[in-house]
């Protein structure tokens, strides 16, 4: 039996190669015969039919040229009936047999059979060519090419247009519109071709005649038409003269009102939903969908889809159409520019009406796309930056770049910084080669000084060169000490007159020197805790004639200088309307030492308050004639015990939101659109009542332009940008009052510009509640439920959108729930940190210093365009000489010790940098430590210590005060980014970054190259912390390879980075990154790197969110972990020696 059914096998073969033969000789023949081909592909499918085993030999190579030529050349009906359903039976046997007709031409053959037999085609016939090519063409990625060049594309949208409209031809729908789906599928000419040949309205037709009773063909015909109308705006254009937008809306409520419970056909509610959107992408499509009463069926869906979870791809596309068409508004301001003015040297008034909203502003372009509502949350892949900026400050300042002229230096230039260096100056040493240990007394006579003099303009560093008449005589005022503070400024009464003499009484490493030259306004009398400026009468102390002081200088009669001084103090304090001497002392810093594992702070409140109220009444504010702090800065705040964790990500929420925000234009009674608080100079709507919030950010640092109540408990609220610029909308700190108990609340700050935020991560903004702080609870803390972040329908200016699509603002949503009444809350982006709140914390921590071991000086840079002063600190160990030989070296241990160069708050509102820094400075100030005191303080004390000894730190703790002062979130008053003012920073506008480089090029002038820079910033996309270094390699496998021409090689930059991820537990090595970027070329980090040929040059980001891995995964940072990141950065300096 086996012998015969292997017989009957190879008889079977042999018959299939016969026929094949056969076959071949007639496509071989010139003029074959018509019935004997059409009897031979007959068999040839009657032997495929009936027999698997003949199939091998009828696909192998020969045998399908074959079939393929035959089909190709004949024109009979029958006949190519056969030869195609024998094509279809080799397709169904699987095993690669659609691989193998491909390669062999198939799919051109059929196309060019539709094109060649034209209409006349056998319906039947035409059938089974579309179903063979549904099968072929998925498989075929030149199905699309293959289709325009044979010219069947007409015929195919013929069949399309016969199947529907002859119901014997309806079985043919289906596969005609596969085949017609896989002609337009990624190929945009086809899809223009076929809109010509009017594919659109037969489409149109197709779908409204499928109905319901047709779910297959429908679903395929809304695909088609679908990807014709997403290919071609002249095809989405034809759509909408047909009105198909209205008969798409009809459907769509038909088929959510049938398949809202079941589901079972949402992949057809979504169709609709994808035609929608693309048709409302041109300015006419979005305009027949609102008069089609779109908005509302949009809005009544993404209700009940809010509903089922299952729906979540159907609430994507409807809230996506709902952005796009739902009505632009303006913000409820008169133009974007800054309500702060300031008029810089030299230039002109700015003009007002740059920014002012225009009629045409509303006016979209028809090319206008806005990007999918989910994308645009967060953008982990967006380009890192020092400070996540997403523009170059060419493009964010409303003031002419060409006006900021560009400023070298020389050696004279670069002499006058030497006496920020005193450590390098003091120290000296007798005859008896002895560290002279007595208070040494410099007397420098002044001159007298016009108002025009250069010297005397604030924006410039002061003149800090030495005049020659000087005397020093050794004396021990160690009484004299106890009563002075570290500065005494004297001004003379006589400025009335124009005319004004100085003394700078500064007193430093046990010195009394009068070093500083500048002009201050007489009526300027304040005590500014370590600081004091008063005016005094010549008949109080006349210092252009002092005999009995010079001859006592001159004399060394050392007890006379005493008493002299002691009765110069008592008529300066009689001066001061009865102050005492005593008043004159800094206040008593009652604090913890800075503990690495667990910082606390014990806050005298009251203490806090004097001192923080008097030093403020020196800050000179531009936004307010006076400036003034908010009740949290006064009162002060410590850290939460707790650490707080970081919010579930919704994603349902921000659709939610948006909902809420179309109901304002579909429910317009429903909505109150008062303006209840406002910056501006004329205050519109109506005043406010008893019902509303009161809202307040005049104070320093504070930034909210306008409040709008939109419901009875919901609030837009807008952000002012930085003077003289018409960008950067991110920080915001402002007081709420006026609240009821127990009432939710709701925030909008509309008019956000980045794309992204870490809101949408987890994070939070922060809440000062004084009712808390009374009760002993004085804490900033994270605060609001249903926190998100998108995009809203407010109208940027033209002159704000950096770019003609995506004309909009964000919007960071927020939701409270107050649990006082007769509360005052704040609000803010992050944790603030004001320049009034540096100046305390430096007035107390310099209270603090043992002078006998720390060598530790404060001075002023500069003073900020509008005069307010930048400290510089020197923070080192004294030297140590217990003998006779030793002085000499300890001098030149000292002097040879390496430089660590630290910066912070070039962007004022990246507040963790201030947190970061504090947490530096309060390690690095930690005085030596008792043998009763705790274990942990004395380890923490001995790692100060060690750190003193081995490094001599150069700190400018703030690089903006005058952006922080006035609540800016990057830019000085200048308007420009002061960290894109690196490479030519001019002296008169950016007066911070022209010194801070002067003094980074001195101590390169002197060979002695800081070891390590480190710029401290925020990162608002970002988790962890982590650093941003400059590599050659790197920068090279990046592509950037232009960018790091002169900076030094790469040695061993990786290491400080390596070792804080293993001793900070907030710090992610990930995160860093070496990359110099052409962007970056101006930034501090890379001109450090380049110019002053610091390897080590670093910028430091601290997330505003939290962490994602290590200890603190799934928290949140506040204060108390970014001070320990910023100890943290010190400490691991001890093991780079």
């Amino acid at each position: 039996k086996m012998s015969a059914k292997a017989s009957k096998a190879a008889e079977t073969r042999s018959k299939a190669k016969s026929v094949i033969t056969m076959l071949e000789k007639l496509n071989g023949s010139s003029n074959p015969d018509k019935e004997q081909t059409r009897y031979l592909s007959q068999k040839l499918l009657q032997i495929v039919n009936t027999k698997e085993s003949s199939k091998k030999d009828v696909t192998c190579k020969s045998g399908l040229e074959a079939i393929l030529l035959a089909l190709e050349n004949s024109q009979d009906h029958p006949t190519c009936m056969a030869l195609v359903n024998t094509l279809a039976e080799i397709a169904n046997e699987g095993g690669g047999s659609v691989k193998r007709l491909i390669g062999q031409d198939t799919t051109r053959v059929l196309l060019h059979m539709l094109a060649y037999l034209g209409s006349d085609v056998d319906w039947r016939l035409l059938s089974c060519i579309l179903a063979l090519l549904a099968k072929l063409g998925p498989k075929d990625r030149r199905f699309a090419l293959r289709a325009r060049l044979t010219g069947s594309l007409s015929m195919i949208l013929s069949a399309v247009r016969s199947s529907y409209t002859h119901h014997s031809r309806a079985k043919m729908l289906q596969t005609s519109l596969t085949v017609l789906k896989l002609t337009v599928l990624n190929s945009t000419s086809n899809s223009i071709l076929l809109g010509r040949a009017g594919a659109v309205n037969v489409l149109s037709r197709v779908v409204l005649s499928s109905g319901k009773k047709q779910p297959v063909p429908l679903k395929t015909a809304l695909a088609v038409l679908n990807l014709l109308i997403r290919s071609s705006r002249a095809n989405a254009s034809r759509a909408v003269s047909l009105g198909l937008i209205s008969s798409i809306l009809g459907l769509h409520c038909d088929y959510h009102k049938s398949d809202i419970r079941h589901n079972r056909h949402t992949a057809i509610r979504k169709s609709f939903l994808n035609i929608l959107k693309n048709i409302t992408a041109l300015k006419i499509g979005r305009k027949s969908f609102n008069e089609a009463n779109g908005l509302l069926v949009m809005y009544n869906s993404c209700r009940d889809y809010l509903a089922d979870k299952s729906v979540d791809p159907l609430l994507t596309v409807a809230t996506m159409i709902i952005r796009r068409c739902q009505p632009k508004s303006r913000l409820p301001i008169l133009n974007s520019r800054s309500t702060i003015r300031f008029r810089l040297p030299g230039m002109e008034e700015p003009d007002l009406l740059e920014g002012v909203y225009s009629l045409t502003d509303e006016e979209e372009d028809e090319n206008v796309e806005d990007p999918p509502v989910d994308g645009e949350e967060l953008n982990d892949n967006c380009q890192p930056s020092d400070t996540s900026a997403s523009k170059s400050s060419t493009a964010t300042s409303d003031v002419n770049r060409d006006t900021f002229k560009s400023f070298s230096y020389n050696r004279s230039d670069l002499k006058m910084y030497e006496d920020f260096f005193p450590e390098l100056q003091d120290f000296k040493v007798d005859k008896t080669n002895k560290l002279n240990k007595k208070v040494l007394i410099g007397w420098y006579l002044v001159n007298k000084v016009s108002k025009n003099d250069p010297k005397c303009t604030l924006n410039h560093s002061p003149d800090l060169t030495k005049l020659s008449n000087s005397w020093e005589v050794p004396c021990d005022v160690s009484d004299v000490t106890k009563t002075f503070a570290d500065v005494i400024k004297v001004v003379d009464d006589s400025e009335k007159q124009g005319v004004g003499h100085h003394i700078y009484f500064v007193y430093y490493n046990n010195c009394f020197v009068t070093k500083y030259v500048l002009f201050y306004p007489p009526d300027s009398s304040t005590i500014n805790g370590d600081m004091m400026t008063l005016p005094i009468t010549n008949n109080i102390f006349s210092h252009d004639n002092s005999p009995s002081m010079l001859s006592k200088l001159k004399n060394n009669d050392h007890s006379g200088i005493k008493q002299c001084l002691l009765s110069f103090l008592a008529k300066v304090t009689h001066a001061v309307s009865g102050i005492s001497i005593g008043a004159l002392k800094p206040k008593t810093f009652e604090t913890d030492l800075f503990d690495l594992r667990s910082i606390s702070i014990v806050l005298d409140h009251n203490s806090h308050y004097e001192l923080a109220q008097k030093l403020a009444q020196s800050t000179i504010s531009v936004k307010e004639e006076i400036n003034k702090l908010s009740l949290a800065d006064e009162y002060g705040s410590v850290p939460m015990t707790k650490s707080e964790h970081q919010v579930n990500k919704r994603n349902r929420l921000i659709k939610s939101k948006l909902l809420d925000d179309l109901a304002r234009s579909l429910f317009p009674d429903d909505v109150i659109n008062d303006v209840i608080y406002s910056c501006d100079d004329v205050t519109p709507g109506n005043p406010v009542t008893s019902y509303n919030l009161k809202f307040d950010s005049k104070f320093e640092s504070g930034n909210l332009r306008a409040a709008v109540q939109v419901r009875e408990f919901e609030y837009d609220l807008v952000l002012n940008s930085d003077c003289n610029s018409l960008h950067h909308y991110q920080w915001f700190y402002f007081e709420v009052s006026n609240m009821k108990m127990s009432q939710t609340y709701r925030f909008n700050i509309v008019n956000c510009e980045k794309k992204g935020s870490l809101i949408n991560e987890g994070m939070q903004p922060v809440m000062y509640s004084m009712v808390e702080a009374k009760q002993g609870r004085p804490c900033w803390r994270r605060v609001g439920h249903d926190t998100c972040y998108y995009r809203n329908h407010f109208l940027r200016s033209k002159t704000t959108a950096s770019t003609g699509k995506n004309r909009t603002y964000f919007t960071l949503s927020f939701t409270v729930n107050f649990q006082y009444v007769d509360d005052v809350c704040y609000f803010a982006y992050h944790y603030p940190y004001t320049y009034t709140q540096l100046k305390v914390d430096l007035q107390n921590l310099m209270s603090n210093i043992d002078t006998s071991t720390m060598y530790v000086r404060q001075q002023t840079l500069c003073n900020t365009l509008s005069g307010n002063s930048v400290p510089v600190l020197t923070i080192t160990s004294m030297p140590i000489s217990d003998n006779a030989g030793s002085a000499i070296e300890a001098v030149h241990e000292l002097r040879s010790r390496p430089y660590i160069f630290l910066s912070a708050r070039v962007h004022p509102g990246e507040t963790n940098a201030s947190w970061t820094m504090r947490g530096t400075l309060k390690l690095l100030l930690t005085p030596p430590a008792s043998q009763d005191q705790p274990e942990d303080i004395r380890i923490i004390a001995s790692i100060a210590e060690d750190l003193r000894k081995s490094y001599i730190f150069k700190i400018i703790p703030m690089l903006n005060p005058d952006g922080v002062i006035n609540g800016h979130h990057r830019c000085s008053l200048s308007g420009e980014d002061l960290n894109r003012t690196w490479l030519d920073p001019n002296p008169q506008f950016f007066p911070t970054i022209y010194h801070t480089k002067g003094l980074l090029q001195y101590l390169q002038s002197i060979q002695k190259a800081p070891l390590v820079y480190c710029d401290y910033h925020g990162h608002s996309r970002k988790m962890n912390v982590f650093m941003y270094g400059c590599s050659h390699k790197d920068s090279a496998a990046a592509g950037e390879t232009s960018t790091t021409v002169g900076g030094p090689d790469d040695t061993g930059f990786k290491t400080l980075p390596k070792l804080l991820n293993h001793f900070a537990p907030s710090f992610s090595l990930k995160g860093c990154s070496y990359v110099v970027e052409k962007s970056k070329v101006t930034t501090a980090r890379v001109v450090v790197w380049k110019e002053i040929g610091v390897a080590r040059s670093y910028t430091m980001e601290s997330t505003y969110c939290g962490c994602d891995q290590g200890r603190y995964r799934g928290l949140q940072v506040g204060t108390k972990e970014l001070e320990e990141m910023g100890a943290r950065f010190v400490e691991v300096l001890l093991h780079l020696k």
